[in-house]
């Protein structure tokens, strides 16, 4: 996330840059954490017990790279903060 400016009404902005084929490479590293935790696992069964990250993994990470999303969650916290009286998040463009 890179802080910038608006050049029409110089509002603060946050913009959050994907890199091209991000989720192709994220499936892939995925896979290969499952192997490793895996592995890690039947090495050590009584002292690895990571799987539960894995797991969480699989759900979060796909949340995380769905900007529209993001977009969604950031606009409801603004709402949210706003009514609080604390000012609030920047509308997302």
């Amino acid at each position: 996330v890179h802080r910038a400016t608006a050049r029409d009404t110089g509002a603060p902005l946050a913009v959050k840059v994907q890199h091209p084929n991000l989720r192709e490479i994220c499936d892939a590293d995925m896979a290969a954490v499952a192997v490793a935790v895996k592995l890690a696992g039947w090495l050590f069964p009584d002292d690895f017990t990571l799987q539960w990250l894995l797991e969480e993994m699989k759900v979060y990470l796909p949340r995380e790279l769905d900007f529209e999303s993001e977009a969604r969650n950031v606009e409801r916290c603004r709402r949210f903060f706003s009514c609080a009286g604390a000012g609030g998040a920047p509308p997302h463009t």
